[in-house]
């Protein structure tokens, strides 16, 4: 998913400049050369503001940075939320700091920006391999929070940029009451989590030239292990990733997996399927959710993603527009 980022910065900023308007250059009075005063304009650029602010968890403090735009606010503004891993506020993604970039983007269009470090990454406290999606929603929600209580920012017109995973984390944040403003999607599924694993992987597993019979069975498997999964089931969890590690074994290499195959993996693989992360991104449904949300909401969906793509999303994306008055 990451790749088509700058595809979508393109047309979100061109809806952005749209909803929101174009930045005011600062006017000052200079004096002219023969002596009578006239109108100029300086544009001095945005302003970058390092900062703390707390999670709406407790006891989690998060760092991040705030980029007005240039001329006299209050501004409109966007938290930006970075996609999945652990990531810093910039959001690097193949050496690009895509997330400031798109900060810088944002100030030029006159909408301020809050992107902030991962709970457990740079200046944020806590820890990221424990955080579940509701942990980092009241992340997003502290951010909306920090950038609305400013005086010069319309803490009315303050929405979220999602990005991949990030999409999932905003729209939990939206539908939580977080914000007022709009909901901007990069690459974001809005279908549930269990059935975009499951595209996910096969979209791997074509990648690697395997047979539409092979890819739809290591689903079956797969499907299985989630459900397991969210019933809690050890039991019928440890036998659902017994068969879909044999399963992928035998996609792969086309023989029988060896026992030492089978121990070396069968415990990771509950232990992945199990922790309370995984488990909070299966259960959760973006389409229900954006309709819970009713915000304006904004999809741009690169047709190089690696992830659900646009033929995913196209059902349910547009039934949580329609719900909230946007077009479908």
């Amino acid at each position: 998913m990451r790749h088509t980022t700058s595809k979508g910065l393109a047309a979100l900023v061109l809806f952005a400049g749209t909803a929101f308007g174009q930045a005011d250059a600062i006017a000052s009075t200079v004096p002219s050369s023969n002596g009578e005063a006239q109108s100029a304009s300086v544009d001095l650029g945005p302003t970058s503001i390092d900062l703390t602010f707390p999670s709406l968890s407790e006891g989690i403090e998060l760092g991040g940075t705030i980029l007005l735009p240039s001329g006299e606010g209050p501004f409109p503004g966007m938290i930006l939320v970075s996609t999945e891993g652990a990531q810093l506020r910039d959001g690097v993604s193949y050496g690009k700091p895509v997330l400031k970039r798109l900060a810088e983007r944002l100030a030029r269009a006159g909408i301020a920006t809050l992107r902030y470090d991962d709970r457990g990454v740079g200046t944020s406290t806590g820890s990221f391999p424990d955080a579940t999606l509701d942990d980092f929603a009241a992340d997003a929600r502290g951010a909306i929070d920090a950038l609305a209580s400013r005086a010069d920012i319309k803490r009315f017109r303050v929405g979220a940029i999602g990005h991949g995973e990030g999409g999932l984390v905003a729209i939990k944040a939206a539908a939580d009451g977080a914000m007022r403003g709009p909901l901007v999607l990069l690459n974001v599924p809005a279908i549930d989590g269990a059935e975009t694993l499951a595209i996910q992987q096969a979209a791997s597993l074509r990648a690697g030239g395997v047979g539409e019979e092979q890819i739809a069975s290591v689903g079956d498997k797969q499907r299985a292990v989630v459900a397991a999964s969210l019933a809690e089931d050890d039991r019928a969890l440890a036998d659902a990733v017994a068969d879909l590690v044999a399963e992928h074994y035998r996609t792969l290499f086309r023989r029988e997996p060896p026992p030492e195959v089978m121990r070396q993996n069968i415990p990771s693989g509950i232990a992945q399927a199990s922790h309370p992360k995984v488990r909070s991104f299966a259960r959760f449904d973006p389409a229900a959710s954006l309709v819970e949300a009713r915000r304006p909401v904004r999809e741009v969906i690169g047709g190089l993603g690696r992830g659900t793509g646009a033929r995913g999303n196209q059902g349910p994306e547009s039934e949580g527009r329609r719900a909230n008055g946007g077009p479908a």
